[in-house]
């Protein structure tokens, strides 16, 4: 198959038991002009048992990469290069596309004039729970008719689990920074630099179903020092590139405090290997110091650290 519409991308960490609902719900598409880019980012499970299974039985290509852990971030950036497809779907790995979503997508961007649809990146769409209950609340009828940064600040209020079809040769230039020691690296810092540049287009139609007995997903984490070090750095860069990401001074100030209280727990060593405030926002962080320290004490004890470490 040549000139392939769409790229579904879909990093897997130790989910060979629900890794099916992905192969399985795109056998079911209606749209068929697809790829399937899968990355593999350390399992040790027995996934590539799983992978081998399906790709013998659905009727879609499929691309499979086994790499080092380093986290959905790196798996996500690869997986930006490998793809084909003119537009990306991200679909976790315990979780289904629904059978119609490629085609209401696609429709979506095919139905814009194209000096239009040269301004947006994607098309938001909405997901619903594994009971087919929508996550969340709906997107106003009219938000898409407003001005932009008012449709931003409408759709970024919006409670609930959402996906979109993206364009890939404008992702592909925003890619994820990948800091060392590092495991996640939120979404948000990515999606917020490109709607500094292009718009997102918002609808209620459904794409995909996520479903609630995914504990162990890659954006998730226990609290744990990992937990604690990808926090650090995901407030860190959020504040240095407070201007670029459109952050809003009271997200400002809940930034400063929760890179404080993660700072006062994680080594100073990893820290410092992780990145350092700018001096001009170290200064605020002092003066925010005496409200992070009042909140510390129960910080430390959810994180299971009885004292600051150094």
């Amino acid at each position: 198959m040549t000139n392939i519409r769409i790229s579904i991308i879909t990093a897997v960490y130790n989910r060979a038991d629900k890794v099916h609902r992905v192969f399985e719900s795109l056998e079911l598409s209606t749209f068929r002009n697809f790829e399937l880019v899968m990355v593999d980012d350390g399992s040790s499970d027995n996934l590539v048992d799983i992978v081998e299974y399906y790709r013998k039985r659905v009727t879609y290509p499929i691309t499979f990469i086994k790499k080092k852990n380093g986290g959905k971030h790196t798996a996500i950036n690869l997986m930006y290069e490998i793809a084909r497809g003119e537009y990306i779907f991200s679909l976790d790995s315990d979780d289904e596309l629904m059978p119609d979503a490629m085609g209401k997508a696609l429709n979506v961007w095919d139905n814009m004039p194209e000096r239009e649809r040269n301004k947006y990146w994607c098309v938001c769409g909405r997901n619903v729970d594994n009971n087919s209950t929508i996550i969340g609340e709906l997107f106003p009828d009219n938000i898409n008719n407003k001005d932009f940064n008012i449709s931003r600040k409408i759709a970024s209020k919006i409670r609930g689990d959402k996906m979109s079809l993206q364009k890939l040769d404008i992702v592909k230039r925003y890619k994820f920074p990948e800091p060392k020691n590092v495991t996640f690296v939120t979404e948000k810092i990515v999606w917020n630099r490109i709607d500094k540049d292009y718009k997102q287009y918002y609808t209620n139609d459904i794409f995909g179903i996520v479903y609630k007995d995914a504990g162990n997903r890659l954006s998730n984490s226990a609290r744990n020092m990992q937990t604690a070090i990808n926090n650090y750095f995901n407030c860190l860069y959020q504040i240095n590139n407070s201007y670029n990401l459109n952050i809003g001074i009271k997200e400002y100030i809940e930034l400063q405090i929760r890179f404080f209280l993660n700072a006062a727990i994680v080594p100073q060593n990893v820290a410092a290997s992780v990145g350092v405030l700018n001096k001009k926002h170290k200064i605020f962080n002092i003066l925010i110091a005496p409200i992070a320290l009042i909140l510390l004490p129960q910080y430390k004890r959810k994180y299971g650290v009885q004292e600051v470490i150094k």
